[in-house]
């Protein structure tokens, strides 16, 4: 895990308390699946007592290896059905590391050599969003509009950038986030606030998430 740069804080900066010291031993948990190891523990919490804020650390967590590694296993599980490789791994680690997206390597298992040759057809890659993005069955109305995309020369990497973007994706990552990080179903307001900013583009679907582990929930949550 690498922390944002140290800010520059004033000599009254708080020093943490339990609740600080419980938020990031509830991101080791949550994030990791480990506890936090005292070196782990005491960088973080020297960060909070020089002025950082919470969103800096869960953003620190989110990006990194130990939360890229087994986000990419689960896009291999997602999309191709498979335990990843050491060396696809490793390289798609390397990428979201660099700052390539979720949604951009997503995209890139979606519109792989692999996932086509299971889906070979038209019909049968628009099955396959359906079923590995959005975990469904198409309904009529909307495989009929995708289809009529695809036969006005929407490609496959676009239709699958499509379908990560969608607002029915948008709406089962949201709902996620408020059950992994919050144990709770996201209240009416709250979801459609988040949903208006990650169709609008304002947010991303890790920002969402990002910022739902900052809450005072999370931790209050995490650790009861």
């Amino acid at each position: 895990m690498k922390l944002p740069a140290k800010p520059q804080s004033t000599p009254a900066a708080p020093a943490p308390g339990p609740l600080e010291r419980a938020f990031v031993q509830a991101l080791y948990r949550n994030l990791f699946g480990r506890e936090a190891g005292a070196a782990g523990l005491t960088a973080c919490l020297v960060f909070l007592r020089a002025g950082g804020m919470r969103p800096q650390v869960a953003e620190g967590f989110w990006d990194s290896v130990d939360h890229r590694g087994p986000e990419v296993d689960q896009f291999h599980a997602n999309y191709l059905h498979r335990a990843a490789n050491a060396l696809g791994r490793a390289s798609c680690v390397r990428a979201l590391l660099g700052g390539v997206s979720e949604a951009v390597v997503a995209a890139g298992f979606l519109a792989s050599t692999e996932y086509r040759q299971v889906h070979a057809s038209p019909a049968d890659y628009l099955f396959g969003l359906y079923a590995d993005v959005l975990g469904c069955a198409p309904d009529p109305d909307g495989l009929a509009a995708w289809q009529a995309a695809a036969q006005a020369g929407l490609g496959r990497e676009a239709l699958a950038a499509g379908f990560l973007a969608s607002p029915e994706q948008h709406r089962q990552s949201a709902d996620r986030c408020y059950v992994d990080y919050l144990g709770r179903a996201g209240e009416p307001a709250g979801v459609a606030g988040w949903l208006a900013a990650l169709q609008g583009g304002r947010l991303a679907p890790h920002e969402v998430a990002q910022a739902l582990l900052a809450f005072d929930e999370f931790y209050n949550w995490a650790t009861r």
